[in-house]
C-alpha cells in the first residue's frame, strides 16, 4: 500500500515502488516472486559469509567479558568479512570440505576490536606467541613505560590481560569463556622485564589469543576503569590450529557452536 506524505509517495502502487531518497521520489518496477534467481557462485558466497559470520560471533561470545560491549560500530562486520575471507580460502570448491592447517587463520592477527583505541598503538611491542608440543606460550619483551606502553590521560594503572579461547571447528564446539592471565603496570615504574604466560591447549583446536587493556584512574572511592565504548583496547595477537586430533580427557567443559566439516 502507497501512502503519501506532502508532495511525496511512499510504498507499493501496483507494479510499481515508490520510495524517497535525499528529498527526491524514486520510482521503480515491482520485482515478481521467483523471478530474482542466485547463481552457483553466488550461493556459495552466501554461505560462506553466513559460517565466517557465525564463527566471527562465536569469538565474540568467548570475549564478551574483556569486550564488555566496548567495540567500534563496524568491528562485528570487518570480523564477519575476514572470517569469510580465511574460510573461503579453506574450503574445497568441488567437494565443499574444509581443510584447516595451522596457520590458516593467520589472517586474525592483529584484528583490532575497538579502531577508536587500537591496542597496537598502545601497547607498541608485541607479543611473541609460540605453540609447541600443546603449550602456546606469549613473550612479552621489555617494556618501556610510556614509550612502548603509553598511558591516556587521567590513567594510573593499566591492567594487561592476555586471553586463549579455543575452538573444536570440526565437532562444533567451543570453549565458552577464555583461559586469562593478567598483571598491573603501574604509571610510576620506569620499565618492565621480559615475561612470558604460559598456556597448556588440546589438539585439534582453533586457538585465538588476544590482549586486552584495561586503565584505571584513581577516585575517591577507589580505582575505576576508564575503558568505554570510544575507548578499549584489545586485539588478537595470534589465531592458529594446534596440531593432531582433539582427545577428550574430560577436563575441558565444551558448549556448541556451528561445525565446520
Amino acid at each position: 500500500m502507497a501512502r503519501q506524505n506532502g508532495k511525496f509517495i511512499s510504498g507499493v502502487l501496483g507494479p510499481l515502488v515508490y520510495r524517497v531518497v535525499n528529498g527526491k521520489q524514486i520510482i521503480s518496477t515491482k520485482t515478481a516472486p521467483g523471478t530474482i534467481k542466485q547463481t552457483t557462485d553466488t550461493k556459495r558466497s552466501a554461505d560462506t559469509f553466513g559460517m565466517g559470520s557465525s564463527l566471527g560471533a562465536s569469538i565474540r561470545k568467548t570475549l564478551a567479558g574483556q569486550l564488555s560491549g566496548f567495540y567500534d560500530i563496524g568491528m562485528i562486520s570487518r570480523l564477519n568479512g575476514k572470517m569469510a575471507e580465511i574460510l573461503g580460502t579453506c574450503r574445497n570448491p568441488k567437494s565443499r570440505l574444509y581443510q584447516f592447517e595451522t596457520n590458516s587463520f593467520s589472517r586474525l592477527d592483529d584484528f583490532e576490536f575497538n579502531a577508536n583505541s587500537e591496542a597496537t598503538n598502545l601497547l607498541s611491542k608485541a607479543p611473541t606467541v609460540v605453540l609447541r608440543d600443546g603449550i602456546l606460550t606469549i613473550m612479552l619483551p621489555k617494556l618501556v613505560i610510556l614509550q612502548h606502553l603509553k598511558f591516556p590521560n587521567r590513567s594510573y594503572k593499566c591492567e594487561i590481560s592476555f586471553n586463549v579461547s579455543l575452538f573444536r571447528l570440526r565437532d562444533g564446539l567451543m570453549k565458552a569463556f577464555p583461559d586469562t592471565q593478567s598483571f598491573l603496570i603501574t604509571k610510576n615504574m620506569k620499565e618492565v622485564d621480559p615475561d612470558e604466560f604460559i598456556f597448556a591447549v588440546p589438539d585439534g583446536c582453533l586457538c585465538v589469543v588476544s590482549v586486552f587493556l584495561n586503565y584505571l584512574t584513581a577516585e575517591k572511592t577507589g580505582w575505576k576503569s576508564i575503558n568505554s565504548k570510544k575507548f578499549n583496547p584489545g586485539c588478537i595477537c595470534a589465531a592458529l590450529i594446534s596440531p593432531g586430533a582433539y582427545k577428550d580427557d574430560g577436563h575441558i567443559i565444551w558448549t556448541k557452536m556451528t561445525k565446520f566439516e
